[in-house]
């Protein structure tokens, strides 16, 4: 029944607190980390804190050691540190997907020190994952990674994510540019969203959670994510291949192909701009050869169709469990990783995230005897770590938690709902004035924001403007301020106390109710009306036609949007499909010859 309960959470996203508590790693601060990496540097991107969507195309590139962003924290850079020229209060820097197997070349006994054993992944270590470090303000723009499921552990400050499912693509309009290999970006502003410009955005589902110190986020396939420093962070995360995989490695080969010959074909489009094309690609991107790209398709399609057959035979077959162990570690699918997560995670207690005090204090599950109800008044930590203090115990205490460790433990599962887009564009707001952003808020987007809230609501949120549900709030300082503490987790604590704006329907149930299969024309037609769909297109038409006959739209601007079309996932879903049909056909062809 456990398993059970835990496998149905790995469709949707949760907070797992006490897992890394052993971890060496989660000690570690940006001070120890430039002792141990001694002056090697590292390409960073250094952009405005904004409100504003950042690519990285747009981002300042440099590199810096561990010694140069330290000092620039703490105010004290000076030639000829690179980040001299950029005010500390003004921009974020961010030293961003760094695989730890490289950066820790050196200091291979670091890569022990990360344990994803400790839920249930005994596979993977350091070597397998990779790190993210960045001040305020850092961040990922949205986007859906093609492959596997993600485990994040947070080492040092705090993080916000903000997330929303697959069947939410639609509402956040999906683009390949800039390309970058495995990565879907949204089009949409997720930190400050033009809900006149992207009207299918107000339809989605948002998760919004702060991830602390010493806690771990899962989050499941093809979960579209936003993701930013609240203050200074250390975050290390794994990605986990998943069924499915090779399917995806299929058609990221197909889009890699159209946009190395696409983006290069296009490059000489104007005279006024050669290095027009580098828009289109992201800086850790490169394109490649033809023959390249052909061998990349042909080994994809190959592993697909080797999956396939396997998974024929499976359903001939009954496989035994032990021709499992013989397995290398990319030859996992989903029945054994998620199975394993699972297995970890099924004597966990569980609670849905509707408080700050779900993970703002310890919670143990203790021996029922007077040492364990002792030892559990005794055990309580900050609002920003789940860690025990050792010298607040005695050494009874300590004893007793050595002997009991498997009884006596800090894990707990918190699984994530959703939220309503009215509670989701006021933390963005309340974020921007906590933050003081030195964006200015789009008119257009408020006016927009204040139409969708409904008399109820919007009386709701004139009563929570009196507390203060800063993303942002400071720590806890004692445990009797903990029940009046601030929304720092998720903006489902905020709702719990403006129960119009909460939507009644959990993300569970969302996802249940929508049909996982359905085309993507029947999920628009199921929130837009034909006629309002028609009356939609006529004023796209009306703008392209006006900027046309403006000469606003430029032969780069039109190359642009024929490549954003030709690279969309269901355009490629549908080449993928006929691909396959014609290499059939081929194959066909040549053994009859034969």
């Amino acid at each position: 029944m456990e398993q059970s309960r835990s496998k149905s959470m790995l469709n949707t996203p949760f907070l797992a607190t006490g897992f890394c508590d052993a971890w060496p790693f989660c000690s570690l601060k940006t001070d120890k980390l430039a002792e141990i990496l001694d002056g090697k540097v590292f390409a960073c991107r250094v952009s405005e804190i904004s409100c504003e969507r950042t690519l990285e195309t747009e981002c300042v590139h440099l590199e810096i050691s561990m010694d140069d962003f330290n000092a620039w924290l703490r105010g004290e850079a000076h030639q000829p540190n690179p980040l001299t020229d950029f005010s500390r209060s003004k921009y974020c820097c961010y030293i961003d997907y760094k695989y730890m197997r490289d950066m820790f070349c050196d200091n291979a006994e670091v890569f022990s020190h990360v344990k994803w054993s400790t839920l249930g992944l005994p596979e993977f270590d350091g070597s397998d994952s990779t790190i993210w470090i960045g001040s305020e303000g850092a961040n990922t723009p949205c986007h859906q990674d093609t492959y596997g499921f993600n485990l994040v552990t947070q080492i040092q400050g705090r993080k916000l994510w903000i997330l929303f499912p697959p069947e939410d693509t639609q509402f956040l309009y999906p683009t390949r540019i800039p390309f970058e290999e495995s990565s879907i970006f949204s089009s949409v502003n997720i930190r400050n969203p033009d809900l006149a410009a992207f009207p299918l955005t107000k339809n989605s589902h948002p998760v919004i959670v702060t991830l602390n110190p010493g806690q771990t986020l899962f989050v499941p396939r093809h979960w579209w994510h936003y993701v930013q420093s609240l203050e200074p962070s250390i975050s290390v995360n794994v990605w986990v291949p998943v069924f499915g995989d090779n399917e995806s490695r299929y058609h990221e080969a197909l889009t890699r192909t159209l946009a190395s010959s696409l983006i290069r074909d296009f490059a000489d489009v104007t005279d006024d701009d050669k290095d027009g094309f580098q828009h289109w690609l992201n800086p850790t991107e490169t394109l490649t050869a033809s023959s390249v790209n052909m061998e990349f398709l042909k080994t994809s399609l190959s592993q697909l169709l080797a999956e396939e057959d396997r998974e024929c035979l499976t359903k001939d077959f009954d496989e035994s469990e032990t021709s499992h162990s013989t397995k290398r570690k990319s030859d996992f699918g989903h029945s054994d990783y998620l199975h394993k997560l699972a297995l970890a995670l099924a004597n966990c207690p569980q609670t849905e995230i509707r408080s700050p005090v779900d993970l703002n204090s310890l919670k143990r599950k203790a021996v029922e005897n007077d040492s364990g109800s002792k030892c559990l008044k005794t055990c309580k930590s900050s609002s920003d770590t789940k860690r025990v203090e050792p010298e607040r115990l005695s050494g009874e205490d300590r004893e007793f938690i050595d002997g009991n460790e498997e009884e006596f433990t800090t894990r707990q599962l918190h699984s994530l709902a959703c939220c309503s887009v009215d509670v989701y564009l006021k933390c963005m707001r309340d974020l921007c004035d906590k933050s003081n952003c030195s964006c200015k808020r789009n008119s257009q987007m408020q006016d927009v924001s204040r139409s969708l809230i409904t008399p109820v609501s919007r009386q709701r949120l004139s009563e929570g403007d009196k507390i203060d549900q800063s993303l942002n709030s400071d720590t806890v300082e004692c445990e009797s301020k903990i029940l009046k503490a601030p929304c720092s987790l998720t903006s489902v604590a905020f709702v719990e106390g403006n129960a119009n704006l909460y939507q009644q329907q959990s993300l569970n149930n969302i996802l249940d109710s929508s049909a996982r299969n359905s085309s993507e024309n029947d999920t628009i037609g199921a929130v837009l009306s034909s006629e309002g769909k028609i009356k939609e297109d006529c004023q796209v038409n009306d703008v392209v036609r006006q900027g046309l006959l403006d000469g606003n739209l430029t032969l780069r601007d039109i190359a642009e949007a024929f490549l954003s079309s030709i690279l969309q996932p269901d355009i490629i879903q549908a080449v993928a499909v006929k691909v396959r049909e014609q290499c059939d056909i081929l194959l066909r062809n040549k053994s009859k010859k034969l």
